[in-house]
Formats: C-alpha cells, structure tokens, sequence
C-alpha cells in the first residue's frame, strides 16, 4: 500500500525559506513574480508581510505573496508552485489562506496581472473578473515635435522630493494604480532618470525612467489633475526622451492601461506606437 502524502501546511514566510522559495522559482514552471521595481531576492529579502509558504513535510511545495494595501485594494505578487503533486491545489489552498487575511483587513479587491498563460486557469477558476489590458508603445528614432506650451521648470527628482512624487501619484491614479511610499523609493532608488516639473513653485508632475541595455523604459509619469492639459506631461516626456538620445539609446517603451486614452494621445505625439505586446488585468471582489 503507497504511503500517504503528508499533510500541506501554510504559514507566514520566514527568512530562512528564502533559499528554498528561489529554488521553488527557478526550478518549475508555474512562476508569477510581479514585482516591478524588485527583484524576487530583494523582495524575499525585505521580508514581506502578506507572503505565505506551503511545506508538505520538510518540500516547499508553493509560495504566495501579495503587495502592501492601498485604498482597500492589492495585487497577487508571487504565486508559485512545484510541478509535482497536484500544483493547482497548493496554489488554491495559499490562495484561500491570502483570502481570509485580506477579508480581515477590509480589502475589497485583489489584483493579478496575467504574465503566464497557465495564469488564465487560476483566475477564471477563483472567480476573478477581466477588467482590461495594460498596453506597451515603443518608440524608435531621433524625431521630436514642436513644444506646444512654454516648459516648465524641470529638476532632477531626488530622495527628498518623495512626498511630493507620492502626493502626485495618489492624486493623478486612482487605485489599483497608486504606487506606495516604499514602492516610489525603490522606483527611485533603480531609476535611471527621474525628473519633476514645478509650477508656481510647487511641484505637479514626474518622471520616473529606467534602462535596459540600449532600451529605455518610461516606467511612471503623472501630473497633478490641475496641472493637466498644460503640456507638464509633455515636458517630462520630452525630458526623458532628450536624455536617451544623448546616450544613443533610441528605443523607449510604456505601459499604460488602454482605457487611459489621454496618455495614449500624448504618447503619439511623440511617435510612441503600439508593440501588440498586452496583458491583461483581472480582478477578485472580496
């Protein structure tokens, strides 16, 4: 007669499941990480609150991690599981485990961006909802247009401007879409280039820019509502875009949801087009 599994038990992550959850990632297929500005080591590193393991015995068999709460809401993070022994189940029970704590702290949505196909059986399973796709633009090429507004005055975005940047984002985002305090840091700390615009002598807009290679990447940009239609966006883009070209880097891409037409407006005008590169965004009503 074959033995019995043992038991699957969950419980919060702890600093010395680090190793074995980097095993985990790198050695199955079944990997979300949807990190932005960290790598999974740091993220791991940083030991997160809402991060559970599942142990069957002494084998990691799942990990599953959602981000820091914002205005009721969160994102699915990490999800992984070993391809052995029913990989579905581990996720569904650290999947209930991630429920019950949110239900407790009054979340009412939670949020996965699909970046694996075997994504779609877990969110169509757990009863999430398609809400829309994140859309990527790529522009290539030295051309700029004409400034249609007089610049603002634009400075190189430090440390000590992180309130205002956060202050700009809640304003300009509504949630899911909002950053966090330690999220804007890390997007700092990472960035390649980052610039805020100033008007009246307060600060209204940013840009938060990061490089691969000989790609660029607009990784943030938003402007007080007040400020919009101004050409602010537009003098930050531009901003970034001067400063690639004299690095040589030509190639710059964006992400933004496609139902934010007016950033896709602003985006053409600076010859942004769009790649056929979408992911699509769901959601779970707590």
């Amino acid at each position: 007669m074959q033995a019995a599994q043992p038991t699957l038990t969950v419980r919060p992550y702890q600093r010395r499941d680090r190793a074995a959850v980097r095993d985990l990632a790198f050695y199955n297929a079944r990997v979300h990480v949807h990190l932005d500005w960290q790598t999974l080591d740091e993220y791991l590193r940083d030991q997160p609150p809402w991060l559970w393991v599942a142990y069957r015995g002494h084998r990691l068999m799942g990990v599953m991690g959602l981000s820091e709460i914002l205005s009721g809401t969160c994102w699915l993070r990490v999800a992984i599981a070993s391809d052995r022994h029913e990989p579905m189940q581990v996720l569904q029970t650290l999947w209930h485990q991630a429920v019950d704590a949110m239900y407790e702290q009054q979340v009412h949505t939670i949020v996965a961006l699909l970046l694996r196909g075997w994504m779609q059986d877990f969110v169509v399973t757990n009863d999430f909802d398609y809400q829309e796709d994140i859309v990527t633009l790529r522009r290539h090429g030295r051309r700029l247009p004409p400034p249609r507004y007089p610049l603002p005055q634009l400075t190189h975005a430090s440390r000590t401007n992180v309130e205002n940047i956060l202050a700009i984002d809640h304003a300009a985002f509504d949630p899911p879409w909002q950053m966090s305090l330690d999220e804007i840091r890390q997007g700092m700390r990472v960035s390649a280039h980052s610039t805020i615009a100033w008007q009246d002598g307060r600060v209204v807009g940013y840009q938060i820019t990061t490089t691969h290679g000989m790609n660029g990447h607009l990784a943030r940009l938003a402007v007080m509502p007040a400020g919009q239609g101004l050409g602010i966006g537009g003098a930050l883009l531009r901003n970034m875009i001067e400063w690639f070209r004299r690095r040589s880097i030509l190639s710059v891409t964006v992400n933004t949801q496609a139902s934010n037409i007016r950033s896709q407006r602003l985006y053409e005008v600076y010859d942004f087009e769009r790649n056929g590169y979408d992911l699509p965004v769901w959601t779970y009503s707590l």
